[in-house]
């Protein structure tokens, strides 16, 4: 994940995840304020190629996956 540069991140209870997330990001003080904040199905976006921070909200799929399929 390190070399992709773009993250999804969800609401973060966790100490160590959130020490994680702020040892890779650089925008991480508006980030981190932002994360204790987000509601079930809601995520930000971050990456290097992006400049801005985007708040997105995630839907629930209309096709439920099947996860007995191999990809």
């Amino acid at each position: 994940m390190s070399q992709f540069g773009t993250f999804i991140i969800h609401n973060l209870t966790n100490s160590n995840d959130i020490e994680r997330i702020k040892n890779v990001l650089e925008k991480s003080g508006a980030i981190m304020g932002l994360l204790p904040y987000l509601n079930e199905g809601e995520a930000i976006i971050s990456s290097v190629n992006i400049p801005l921070i985007l708040p997105v909200t995630v839907h629930k799929p209309r096709v439920i996956p099947d996860s007995d399929i191999p990809f």
